[in-house]
C-alpha cells in the first residue's frame, strides 16, 4: 500500500500546480464500506435498541436503585505547629459513623484524625474510648457547633 502512496506522490509532483491532485483508494473504499445511516444512529437512537431502559420482565426480581450517599462537611482550623489555617472538608456520613476518617490540611500537609471507629490509632484515643473528633474535643473541654445546610443553602447552625 506505501508503495502504491509514492507512486502516486512522485505522480503528483511531476504535474503541475495547478492541477495536483492526490487521490487515496483506501480511503474511498473505507467511505463505500460505512454506511450513512450507522454513523447516524448514535445519536438517534430509540428504546427498542437500548436495553438499559427496557422495561423490566415479567417474573424477574426488580432491581434496587441506588442511593445518594449521605456526606458530612467540616471546617476547623489547624493546630499543628501554630499554622492556624482555616479549611473545609467533605467526606462520607458512613466513614464518620463507622469507619475512619483523616484529612489532610492544604497549608502544612499535616493529618488530621476526625473519626477512628476500626480502632487503628487507639493510643491517641485513650485506648479507643473515644472515636470522633467530637469526643476528643468534649474531653478537652470544647465546644462543637453542629449545623445543617437547607435547600436554599442556608446554614443553620443548631442551638445548644
Amino acid at each position: 500500500m506505501s508503495a502504491l502512496r509514492t507512486s502516486l506522490v512522485r505522480s503528483a509532483r511531476s504535474l503541475p500546480s495547478s492541477s495536483r491532485v492526490v487521490a487515496f483508494p483506501r480511503q474511498a473504499a473505507l467511505q463505500q464500506l460505512r454506511p450513512r445511516e450507522a454513523i447516524f444512529r448514535r445519536w438517534n437512537s430509540s428504546a427498542n435498541h437500548n436495553p438499559a431502559i427496557e422495561a423490566p420482565l415479567p417474573g424477574s426480581r426488580p432491581q434496587k436503585i441506588a442511593q445518594i450517599e449521605p456526606r458530612l462537611q467540616m471546617t476547623f482550623t489547624c493546630t499543628a505547629d501554630g499554622c492556624g489555617h482555616r479549611s473545609t472538608h467533605e467526606f462520607a456520613k458512613r466513614s464518620y459513623e463507622k469507619g475512619i476518617v483523616l484529612v489532610q490540611c492544604p497549608e502544612c500537609k499535616n493529618r488530621h484524625l476526625i473519626a477512628d471507629h476500626l480502632g487503628w490509632f487507639k493510643e491517641s484515643l485513650e485506648d479507643g474510648k473515644l472515636k470522633t473528633v467530637e469526643d476528643l474535643l468534649r474531653a478537652k473541654g470544647e465546644k462543637v457547633k453542629k449545623g445543617r445546610v437547607n435547600f436554599d443553602g442556608d446554614i443553620e447552625i443548631d442551638g445548644e
